[in-house]
C-alpha cells in the first residue's frame, strides 16, 4: 500500500505504509533507548525529549491517514487476497532490517566489559604509555606530536586553533614514567592566556591545569602498577578525553569569527571569582551569627548558596549543594591535621574534601550541581528567575519590588555578582546539570515563575496516577512503583521500638536534571530553590521506608495498644510517630505527631521547617504539647531537636523526646 507524498522525488523508491511506520519506529527507538520513566519526561530533564521525532510521528500520521483514504473498501476477493500477500511479503522484508537496526543500537550502548590493552611485560611499558597518551589525544585533539629531550623526557604537544597544552613526562631512576608538569596556552589580548602546573604544586586547587596534571597522573600511575586495572585504566582515559574535548570545544567556540574572543576560556575563571566571593561573604555572616571564626559546613549548605569547587572532575564549574551528617562528620575528622582554609572560612579543608568527592560513588547521597558549558537543544532557560541573599541583608533593609510583584530587600554584593552574563550563541551555552535530583512539583512551579516552563501549566504538567511522588522518588530513584504509605522501624535499648509511618504524598515528582542559565543571578535562584528539596530529601532519607506489607507484625502499629494503659510506669513495646509534610508555606515543614508517657497519654505535635536565617538553617515550631510543659522547657527542647536533626537523627528524634518527657 503505497503513501502519497508532495516532497516526494521522481528518483527515490515508492514508500509503502509499512516503510513508513518502520521508518518512525527506528527513529523512535533511536531518540528514546530505553523508554525513559515518565518522572523524566519534562524540559528540565537531563535528557531533554527530542520534538523532532514526535514531529515525524504526526507527519507518519498524516501521511497513514492520507493513504487509508485513497483505498475505498472493495468487495473485490482477488484484490484483498493480492494486497494481503504483499503485506506479508514486505513485512517479512522489513522486520529483518528492524531487527538489525535495534541489535546495532543496543550494541552502541552495550557497555564496554574489556579494558586499555596494558603490556603485560615490563619491558617498553613507556612507550607504550607515551604512544597510548597520543592515541587517545587523536580522538580529540586536531594536531598533537611529542618532542623528545635526551633519553628522560618527552613533551606531548596538543594544539588547536588558539589553545595549546603541554604535557611533560620523565623517566625515574626505576625507568617508570612520571608527569612532571602540564602547560596550557591559549592566543589572548592580555598577558593572562598562560598558566603552568607542575608535580610540585598541590593538585587539589582548582584550576584547568591542575585538573590535567591530574588525570593524566592518574592514568600513567595506574597502568605502571604490578597488577594494573585495565578497566578502571579504560575509565581514566576516557576521562582525559572528556577533557580535551571540553577544551577543544572552547578552542573552536573562540576561533570562531562570529562571537569568538577568549572569553570562551575565561568564562569559567570568571564564575570562580564571583561564586567564591559570594561564598566567602555568605561563609563569613553565618561563622558571625554563630560566634565562631568558621562556619560549619553543613550549616553552611542549609544557608547558603551551595560551595563552588572549580574544575573538580572537568573543565567546569561544580557546586556542593547538600552532604549527609555521616559525610561531614568523617571529613572533620580528616581535616583537623590539615591547615585552615584560607578562600573562604569554613571549618572543612577544600583539599580534604575534593578527594572525598573525587572518589564518592554514586549511591554517596552527595549534591552536587555543575555549570558547564554545553549543548542547548531542547533545554530550557530561566531568563525570569531572580534570587534573594537573605544572610547578606543590609540594615536597615530597603523593600523593592521584582517583577513579579514580590517584596525583596536591597543586599551588600556587587551588581556584577548578579548581572554577570556567560558567554552564549545559537547551539551552545552554560548549562547547571544536577544529575537526576528528586524534587517536589511544588518545587518546579518556583522554577515556573521564571518563565522557564513555555506552554505548559504546573498543575497540570504531571496528571498521570502511574507517575512517582518525590518520595517514591527519594527513597527509590530509578523505581517506578509507587505505595500509598510508607513505614520505618527504628529500635533502641534506650527507649521502645519507634514506628514511624508516612502517607505518600499527592503531589507527583520529577528528577531534575539540566536547566540553561543566562545569568549569574538564575544560577543563585535555582540553587535557592534546590537547596530546600535537599534539605527535605536528606531528612527523610534518615529513615529506612518500607511498604507496609514489608515491615513484621511485632512493628506494627496495633501492637502500641498498651498504650492504652499508659500510667507513667509502664514501657510500651512500640512508640507510633507519624510524620507529614507540609509544602504550602513559604518554606518547607515536617511534622511529627506522638504520643508521651504520661497519664492520659497527651499527644505532642510538633514541626521542623526549613530557615536559612535561622542559627542551624532550620527552625521548630510546637503545634499541640501537654500544658504542664512550659515555653522555657519546650523552647530548650526546641534547640535539642534542631542539633539532632542537623547531626542525621531525624529517626531516633521521637525516642529523645520520649525520654525527656517521662514523668
Amino acid at each position: 500500500m503505497a503513501l502519497k507524498s508532495q516532497d516526494q522525488s521522481s528518483g527515490d523508491p515508492t514508500p509503502t505504509l509499512l516503510s513508513a511506520v518502520a521508518e518512525a519506529i527506528r527513529s523512535f527507538d533511536a531518540s528514546f533507548s530505553p523508554i525513559p520513566n515518565p518522572s523524566q519526561l519534562h524540559l528540565f530533564s537531563s535528557t531533554p525529549a527530542d520534538t523532532e521525532i514526535l514531529d515525524a510521528i504526526l507527519n507518519i500520521t498524516n501521511l497513514m491517514t492520507t493513504s487509508l483514504a485513497t483505498h475505498i473498501p472493495t468487495q473485490d476477493s482477488k484484490y484483498v487476497s493480492r494486497a494481503q500477500e504483499y503485506t506479508a511479503h514486505a513485512d517479512a522484508s522489513l522486520q529483518p532490517q528492524i531487527q538489525a537496526h535495534l541489535a546495532y543500537q543496543r550494541a552502541a550502548n552495550r557497555p564496554r566489559l574489556y579494558g586499555s590493552d596494558v603490556p603485560l611485560e615490563r619491558t617498553g611499558l613507556s612507550d607504550w604509555i607515551i604512544s597510548e597518551l597520543e592515541r587517545l589525544l587523536k580522538t580529540v585533539v586536531s594536531d598533537v606530536f611529542k618532542e623528545k629531550e635526551g633519553d628522560d623526557k618527552v613533551t606531548i604537544i596538543c594544539g588547536g586553533k588558539i589553545v595549546v597544552v603541554d604535557i611533560e613526562l620523565r623517566k625515574n631512576g626505576q625507568d617508570l614514567l612520571q608527569v612532571t608538569a602540564v602547560k596550557s596556552t591559549h592566543a589572548s589580548s592580555d598577558a593572562t592566556g598562560s598558566s603552568s602546573v607542575s608535580a610540585t604544586v598541590d593538585i587539589s586547587t582548582g584550576s584547568l591545569d591542575a585538573l590535567l596534571l591530574s588525570s593524566v597522573r592518574s592514568f600513567v600511575n595506574e597502568v605502571q602498577k604490578v597488577e594494573p586495572d585495565c578497566v578502571f585504566a579504560e575509565k581514566l582515559g576516557g576521562a582525559i578525553q572528556n577533557h580535551f574535548k571540553a577544551i577543544m570545544n572552547m578552542d573552536a567556540l573562540a576561533d570562531s569569527p562570529v562571537n569568538g574572543g577568549h572569553k570562551w576560556f575565561k568564562a569559567v575563571g570568571e564564575i570562580d571569582t564571583i561564586a567564591s566571593d559570594v561564598a566567602n561573604r555568605e561563609a563569613q555572616a553565618i561563622a558571625k551569627s554563630l560566634g565562631l571564626q568558621r562556619a560549619p559546613l553543613d550549616i553552611f549548605l542549609n544557608r547558603a548558596h551551595g560551595l563552588p569547587l572549580t574544575y573538580l572532575s572537568s573543565p567546569s564549574m561544580t557546586f556542593l549543594v547538600q552532604i549527609p551528617a555521616q559525610v561531614y562528620l568523617d571529613l572533620l575528622q580528616s581535616s583537623r591535621d590539615m591547615p585552615p582554609e584560607e578562600s573562604i572560612p569554613i571549618d572543612i579543608s577544600l583539599p580534604a574534601l575534593r578527594s572525598h568527592l573525587l572518589g564518592a560513588n554514586q549511591n554517596s547521597r552527595i549534591v552536587t550541581a555543575t555549570l558547564a558549558l554545553g549543548e542547548t537543544h531542547g533545554l530550557s532557560s530561566s531568563s525570569l528567575l531572580t534570587s534573594t541573599f537573605p544572610l547578606l541583608d543590609d540594615a536597615p533593609a530597603l523593600p523593592v519590588t521584582t517583577d513579579f510583584g514580590h517584596v525583596g530587600v536591597h543586599f551588600s554584593l556587587p551588581n556584577q555578582h548578579l548581572e554577570h552574563t556567560f558567554p552564549s550563541n545559537a547551539t551552545q551555552g552554560f548549562i547547571l546539570d544536577f544529575g537526576s535530583l528528586p524534587m517536589r512539583r511544588d518545587a518546579m512551579s518556583h522554577l515556573n515563575e521564571g518563565h522557564m516552563f513555555i506552554g505548559m501549566d504546573p498543575g497540570t504538567a504531571f496528571s498521570s496516577l502511574t507517575i512517582p511522588s518525590w518520595l517514591d522518588l527519594t527513597i527509590n530513584p530509578k523505581g517506578t512503583t509507587t505505595s500509598r504509605q510508607y513505614s520505618s522501624t527504628y529500635t533502641s535499648t534506650a527507649h521502645p521500638s519507634l514506628h514511624h509511618m508516612i502517607s505518600n504524598p499527592t503531589e507527583p515528582g520529577f528528577l531534575l536534571g539540566k536547566i540553561r542559565v543566562l545569568q549569574m543571578n538564575e544560577v543563585w535562584a535555582i540553587l535557592q530553590v534546590v537547596q530546600q528539596q535537599c534539605w527535605l530529601n536528606e531528612l527523610m532519607r534518615c529513615f529506612e521506608w518500607k511498604q507496609p506489607g514489608d515491615i513484621s507484625s511485632t512493628s506494627d502499629p496495633t501492637a502500641g495498644e498498651e498504650l492504652l494503659h499508659v500510667t507513667g510506669g509502664f514501657e510500651p513495646s512500640t512508640i507510633p510517630v507519624q510524620i507529614a509534610i507540609a509544602t504550602s508555606t513559604l518554606n518547607v515543614a515536617v511534622r511529627f505527631t506522638m504520643p508521651l508517657p504520661r497519664p492520659g497519654l497527651p499527644i505532642l505535635s510538633f514541626s521542623v521547617v526549613h530557615d536559612i536565617r535561622t542559627p542551624r538553617g532550620c527552625r521548630v515550631e510546637f503545634e499541640t504539647a501537654p500544658n504542664d510543659l512550659d515555653i522555657i522547657t519546650l523552647t530548650a527542647w526546641g534547640t535539642s531537636i534542631e542539633e539532632i536533626i542537623r547531626r542525621g537523627g531525624a529517626a531516633c528524634l521521637a525516642g529523645w523526646i520520649w525520654g525527656k518527657a517521662k514523668v
